[in-house]
């Protein structure tokens, strides 16, 4: 036993005291520990560290721990540390506790320090400030100035073309008034000529002769024709305006030139960032230059890490700041949804987790549910419309080249017809709902429905340019001698009253029942001449534009039963301007050249003063970020497929996410809403 602490006390006197001491405390270890990186420290002195820093990393080499390791005391080197202790000789003034008085002094000298940085700062803060007010004197002192001068041009000019004006008015004034003289004088040598005129007359034996003075007639031809000559009395508009127009191409011009400035100030704390692959989520595909990243469509076979993200497709920078300002810039192209931004280094990167402060995260962010909309983009039920053959397709372009070159009047004569069916619930029976996953069941996100059916009527109804004619509601199921009586009550009283006189035509689809061999004879007995129509072309009928209407309108009233619903449908038929009739049949020849452009593919509705439609390209974003940082943070990004931002010396930060149909289930969505980092395929 002897020897053996013989030995230890040999072994401990060739190790140098450094080998003991804390790196912390700078005292021998007390009740030792071993961190998983390998290194050691006093036990108080590493859980007082931690606390501090409120995060868990070694001291010595900054190797994060995501969860705090379980310290257990080093036996082995704590009896060392004992032995060698007590081979030391101690002074009264050494112990454990003595580091705790040099760390108080410590901490006391960081504080008297950060006072002193603190203070610079806000002489820094006071100098900035002082240029700021400096500099907004000068512009708005110059500013002012040139407003001043510009009020002053406009008043110049407006006097000036006072002044012009008036000279002209005064010039005119006394030509008019050297014609009126001349033309009295005129009348005044007129006088004798009339008397001359009677006396001839009488002495003259009845012979008639005239003589007219010539100085009311010399030269009258050739005097100005007054009734052309005007004065304009408001001749200074639009004079303030475009002294305005150039004030604010001044102040535009100014706010470039400050823009460009603070830019400029911006970019002294242009970092050069690189991405760092052993961060990337297995999705996204790192170049090799670490300036660009894109998504892939499968996973990559990466080596697992601890500072991979395995759920989240992010991606951090190389680069990590722990104070000051950096400044860099990212191209973000086209996408629809991305965040960008700054992450402290202990962020969790396991698991599922949302992009917020609470976890780390600082960062600008583009919602794809916002630009959708900003771009025109909503969620719509998808169109249903006619399946379109080859045979269909060459009867539409044969229709459409035949009547490209039909006057106006032509179609003004035509008497357009069609059935359709109305729902009792109207257009909520497609409606979509915004809602909760929860709120399925919540009346305003329900659609009533009707038993076994009935729930719709059937209407037959014509109109044209000279407004609508006769709704008939269609009981049971229509056949084709049904159809005929239809025709017979509704359709020649409708041209009667349209006074639609003689040379009219008719227009119905090819429906079986329309083109039955008996419908043809009725109408070929009546002289009734039809317009051939294509088949599958109910966009080319625009009594379809009257039929939404009518929807439209129905579905407001909000009619309880279907005798309710046929009385509103009569009422709102009846209600259509003949100007809205008029507008859809003058616009008939865009639907023939729509057809052409479009090789006889399907069209939407066309109206004239009923819809507008409008569309808007993608924007492409450029981002600048400037990020003041705190201890501990670096550089997030997060991206989506296909984006390849072109990087300059600066870092990329990005989250984006290429949005899905809108169609999706919600079940499918779950916490959409609130984690936008995540990346669905």
């Amino acid at each position: 036993m002897g020897q053996g602490m013989a030995s230890t006390i040999s072994t401990i006197s060739l190790l140098s005291e450094r080998h003991f001491l804390c790196p912390l405390c700078k005292d021998i270890f007390s009740s030792p520990v071993t961190t998983p990186c390998g290194h050691n420290f006093c036990q108080a002195c590493l859980c007082g560290y931690w606390t501090r820093h409120r995060s868990d990393y070694c001291p010595l080499c900054k190797r994060l721990f995501y969860s705090r390791p379980d310290l257990s005391v080093n036996r082995i080197l704590a009896d060392v540390c004992d032995n060698y202790r007590k081979t030391r000789p101690e002074s009264p003034e050494e112990s454990h506790d003595t580091p705790q008085a040099v760390d108080i002094d410590q901490m006391i000298q960081e504080r008297l320090q950060k006072v002193d940085r603190l203070r610079h700062s806000l002489q820094l803060l006071k100098n900035s400030c002082l240029r700021e007010v400096r500099e907004s004197q000068k512009v708005f002192s110059a500013l002012v100035s040139s407003m001043e001068k510009s009020h002053k041009a406009v008043v110049t000019a407006i006097e000036e073309r006072e002044g012009g004006e008036e000279r002209i008015v005064e010039k005119l004034v006394k030509e008019l008034e050297q014609e009126i003289k001349q033309l009295r004088n005129g009348d005044t040598e007129l006088g004798p000529s009339h008397s001359q005129q009677s006396h001839d007359e009488l002495c003259g034996g009845g012979k008639k002769t005239v003589a007219v003075s010539t100085t009311s007639t010399l030269g009258y031809s050739e005097r100005r024709d007054w009734s052309k000559v005007t004065m304009e009395t408001d001749p200074c508009m639009g004079v303030t305006r475009r002294a305005l127009s150039d004030l604010m191409d001044m102040v535009k011009g100014e706010l470039n030139r400050l823009s460009k400035a603070e830019l400029k100030k911006i970019q002294k704390y242009t970092v050069d960032i690189s991405l760092s692959p052993k961060t990337a989520h297995a999705s996204l595909s790192v170049s090799d230059d670490r300036k660009q990243v894109r998504h892939t469509d499968k996973h990559q076979e990466v080596p697992d890490n601890p500072k991979r993200f395995d759920r989240v497709a992010n991606v951090l920078g190389r680069e990590s700041f722990s104070s000051g300002r950096s400044y860099w810039e990212v191209e973000v192209g086209e996408k629809l949804e991305w965040n960008l931004g700054v992450a402290r280094q202990s962020i969790n990167r396991k698991g599922k987790f949302t992009v917020s402060p609470a976890n780390g995260f600082w960062t600008l962010s583009l919602k794809s549910g916002v630009t959708l909309r900003r771009h025109g983009l909503k969620s719509c039920s998808a169109r249903k419309v006619p399946l379109l053959k080859p045979a269909h397709v060459q009867a539409r372009l044969k229709f459409a080249n035949d009547h490209l070159d039909d006057p106006e009047e032509e179609w003004e004569k035509v008497m357009w017809s069609d059935e359709t069916k109305i729902e009792l619930f109207g257009l909520n029976s497609n409606r979509r709902v915004w809602r909760k996953k929860k709120d399925e069941c919540n009346p305003k996100n329900t659609i009533p429905t009707v038993k076994h059916g009935g729930g719709n009527i059937i209407l037959w109804g014509c109109f044209s340019a000279k407004g609508t004619g006769r709704l008939h509601r269609i009981e049971g199921r229509m056949d084709g001698a049904m159809y005929r009586e239809i025709l017979a009550n509704n359709l020649l009283p409708s041209v009667r009253a349209l006074k639609m006189g003689r040379g009219w035509v008719f227009q119905h689809d090819n429906d079986p029942k329309h083109t039955a061999r008996a419908t043809k004879e009725w109408l070929r007995k009546k002289h009734l001449k039809v317009l051939e129509w294509p088949s599958q072309s109910p966009d080319l009928n625009p009594i379809e534009n009257l039929w939404r209407e009518l929807k439209v309108h129905i579905a407001q009233q909000q009619p309880r039963n279907l005798k309710d619903l046929e009385k509103v449908c009569m009422e709102e038929w009846a209600k259509i301007p003949a100007a809205v009739c008029a507008n859809l049949v003058k616009t008939y020849r865009k639907r023939m050249i729509s057809v052409i452009v479009n090789k006889a593919n399907l069209l939407p509705t066309y109206t004239s003063n009923l819809h507008n439609h409008r569309t808007t390209g993608l924007l492409k974003n450029t981002l600048v970020f400037q990020g003041l940082l705190g201890r501990g943070e670096g550089i997030h990004h997060t991206t989506s497929e296909d984006i390849w931002p072109r990087l300059p010396p600066v870092g990329l930060n990005i989250n984006q996410r290429e949005r899905e149909g809108q169609e999706e289930e919600e079940e499918e969505e779950e916490e959409e809403d609130i984690c936008f980092s995540r990346f669905r395929r």
